[in-house]
Formats: structure tokens, C-alpha cells, sequence
């Protein structure tokens, strides 16, 4: 007895009456897209009103620009997307050194109240080290004998020192 032939999993469609696959049913991972997207990616083939509504638009602008003014807008297309990406790039890069500047300030701030009269009392009154900035604790930023033991890193360092 032979077995039947599997069948090619049909995927999710925006009309309820084709949504006959069961989630069960569905092996690939990308299978719970939503089926605009599903269809965009590998081994999901657009179900059949899909791919319908996907060659008549095709074909409608195939008959309305020649290859070359369909070239000219691809172009112009990802141009715009690779200008958003360096946009966001930047932004990325931006906001990072805002938090290394922060990070920076705060630990300023901590080195400052850690020599005010009562500040050392008031963090250690858990008896444990408390961890700052960069992992470092503050027994290691004072040193063993209390005093400034590390190296200034930068200006705003040496700024703040004098205050």
C-alpha cells in the first residue's frame, strides 16, 4: 500500500473562509505571520486569491513603465531605505554616547557624595560593598586606606575633583 503523496501546506489567507490549516498543522517557523508577510518570505507560496491580486498588479505595472523607469524607481526606493538606515545608524550612535555620558556623570556624582561627611556612613550601613559603574565597588575607587586610589580618566574627572 503506498502512502498518499503529502500535500503542500496551505497558509493563512486574510479571507476566514480559507483558513483551513490548523496551527498544528503548520511546520515552518514563520507560518503564524500574518499572510502579507508570510508570503514574503521563503517556502510560504501566497495562497491562490493572493497571488492572484499579486500578478494582475504585476502585470498592471509592466504594461504602465518600461524596464528602465521601473530601474530608475527601485533605485530611488532604496536609496530612501538606505538613507533611514543611516539615520537610525546615527541616532543609535547618538544616544549611546548619551548614556556613556550619563553613565559618566552619575559615577562623578557618586565620587563627589562619597566624600561629603556622612556619605561613606549612609551607603555602607548594609555592611556589604555597594557595586557602581562599571562593576567597580567603592572600597576599590577609594582604595584600601580611604583615599582617592584610581587614575582620572578625563577632564570632567579632573574638573569635578577640585570641587
Amino acid at each position: 500500500m503506498a502512502s498518499p503523496i503529502p500535500q503542500p501546506a496551505t497558509f493563512p489567507s486574510s479571507d476566514p473562509q480559507e483558513d483551513t490549516l490548523m496551527p498544528d498543522q503548520m511546520n515552518h517557523p514563520h507560518s503564524l505571520l500574518p499572510p502579507i508577510l508570510a508570503s514574503l518570505t521563503p517556502a510560504h507560496p501566497r495562497s491562490p486569491k493572493d497571488q492572484e491580486t499579486f500578478d494582475h498588479r504585476k502585470a498592471e505595472i509592466m504594461r504602465e513603465f518600461t524596464l528602465a523607469q521601473i530601474q530608475v524607481l527601485y533605485e530611488k526606493e532604496t536609496a530612501k531605505v538606505l538613507l533611514m538606515l543611516e539615520e537610525d545608524r546615527r541616532n543609535n550612535e547618538e544616544i549611546k554616547k548619551e548614556i556613556e555620558k550619563l553613565e559618566k556623570q552619575q559615577e562623578l556624582e557618586r565620587r563627589i557624595y562619597s566624600k561629603m561627611p556622612g556619605g561613606k556612613a549612609k551607603d555602607k550601613e548594609d555592611g556589604e560593598e555597594k557595586k557602581i559603574g562599571s562593576g567597580i565597588t567603592e572600597q576599590d575607587a577609594l582604595g584600601k586606606d580611604g583615599e582617592e586610589g584610581e587614575v582620572l580618566e578625563d577632564e570632567e574627572d579632573v574638573k569635578m575633583e577640585g570641587v
